[in-house]
């Protein structure tokens, strides 16, 4: 049995919250250095796990990141590299 390992990551502020006010997730976009620390570590992940609006907000801005001439080296790289890893996505169906 081949042993794999689960690394859990998330972008949130010090007070929790993952969006700004107007439900924006700009205030954690990146700068070069920590977006090519993300660019390295996604080159050895094979699989992404997401929920469902997770997934559908990454794959409507990355799936066509690359081809924005407004993206820089780092954006282009991870769009590439996010569109080729394999995904699992969860749906939850509460019952009420």
């Amino acid at each position: 049995m081949t042993e794999r390992k689960v690394i859990y990551s998330q972008m949130v502020s010090l007070d929790g919250y993952i969006e700004g006010p107007n439900q924006d997730i700009e205030w954690g976009k990146p700068g070069e250095e920590l977006f090519q620390h993300f660019n390295d570590q996604d080159n050895n992940i094979d699989t992404h796990i997401y929920g469902r609006r997770t997934y559908e907000n990454m794959r409507d801005y990355w799936s066509k990141r690359a081809d924005n001439p407004e993206a820089s080296k780092e954006e282009v790289e991870f769009s590439e590299v996010w569109n080729n890893i394999e995904k699992v996505v969860f749906l939850l169906q509460l019952k009420m």
